[in-house]
């Protein structure tokens, strides 16, 4: 005869416990959801193994073994993110739209919104060794254009200063090189672009200079080389932007249905000569270019046209190399990834 054994009240409360937590600690009640599919816009690793993607619904994916898996990390919200930054590991910051700014201390078991005054606006973010930068944007009636108020951090503290650099200006981009030196460029109000290279805690950016090109990306290798994209054109520079050289034209300029004209999101370089323009072409179809002569040519690496990664058909957003061969690139839809590990040559999509 079975005997009949009625569950005592201490093992339903425990079971209720469980369920309870299990519901508490499970992405649908932290924000981001993992039905939520949406474009993942900014990457970066610290080192070659640790890396992070952010993206639409306060997504965040981590990994730690060089894109080999990924897995979702709790940000606590559902508003879009754009920037992600970690100085090593462990401490990071992510920021987005509504304000939004993120750290991690224990990288990204746990995110909490740091301690900084800012307004409803978009938000981005860089750093370096030493220092981060945050841009704020927001817009101003009175001069009919979006204002960047630039915060400090104090290497790697709570404490944040807001600066005067570039109040009245329009931040055309940021870039970090491969030996994590972070660069930006301003438009100042005579109309012309600033180029700084990110300064320390005292001197938050130093100035390397200017054009009158009306910048869309950059990318520096050091204080003397780097590249602009403007329009449908790359242009380079080896003396701090003093003078530039068009490298590369898109010689088409018109847009029909047979002419695939791009928009450059993203420029990468890695040396001299070795780098990489990311984007979409006219028809919406996203692209990786590469080139191995300084930007003078370029070839296609990257164009999912009638294959089986259409879902990353539109756009990318953010692409980054750990060394000359291994690179990771965000965008398309439904929070996908894409990875190299031959320079660049072939691409492989992850569904982190």
């Amino acid at each position: 005869m079975k005997a009949n054994i009625k569950p005592s009240r201490k093992f339903l409360f425990i079971n209720l416990v469980i369920i309870i937590l299990s519901f508490a600690c499970s992405d649908s009640q932290t924000g981001y959801n993992k039905s939520m599919k949406g474009s993942l816009m900014g990457i970066y690793f610290p080192d070659k193994y640790n890396g992070w993607a952010v993206g639409a619904y306060g997504a965040i994916f981590h990994t730690s073994d060089a894109g080999r898996s990924w897995s979702s990390q709790n940000s606590g919200i559902n508003t879009n993110l754009y920037s992600v930054f970690f100085y090593n590991s462990n401490i990071g910051y992510t920021s987005g739209s509504s304000g939004i700014l993120l750290k991690t201390t224990n990288g990204g078991k746990n995110w909490f919104k740091d301690r900084i005054p800012l307004s409803n606006h978009t938000n981005y973010i860089i750093g370096n060794d030493s220092c981060d930068l945050l841009f704020e944007i927001s817009s101003s009636t009175a001069y009919k254009k979006r204002i960047y108020k630039i915060y400090s951090s104090n290497n790697r503290d709570y404490l944040w200063t807001q600066f005067s650099i570039g109040i009245i200006a329009d931040l055309s981009d940021f870039s970090v090189s491969l030996f994590k030196t972070s660069y930006f460029a301003l438009n100042s109000e005579s109309n012309n672009t600033e180029i700084y290279k990110i300064g320390d805690k005292d001197k938050i950016g130093i100035l390397l200079g200017s054009t009158d090109v009306n910048i869309e990306n950059i990318s520096f290798i050091n204080d003397k080389t780097g590249w602009i994209s403007s329009d449908n054109s790359i242009y380079r520079t080896t003396n701090s932007g003093k003078t530039w050289t068009n490298t590369w034209t898109w010689k088409d300029t018109t847009i029909t249905k047979n002419v695939k004209v791009p928009t450059i999101n993203k420029l990468y370089f890695i040396n001299e000569t070795l780098g990489f323009a990311a984007g979409y072409l006219a028809d919406n179809v996203s692209f990786i270019r590469k080139t191995i002569d300084g930007g003078t040519s370029w070839k296609t690496v990257f164009e999912p046209r009638g294959k089986t990664d259409d879902y990353f058909a539109e756009y990318i957003y953010d692409i980054q190399f750990t060394d000359s061969q291994q690179g990771y690139a965000v965008g398309g839809l439904q929070n996908k990834i894409i990875q190299t590990s031959d320079c660049g040559e072939s691409w492989v999509v992850i569904n982190p």
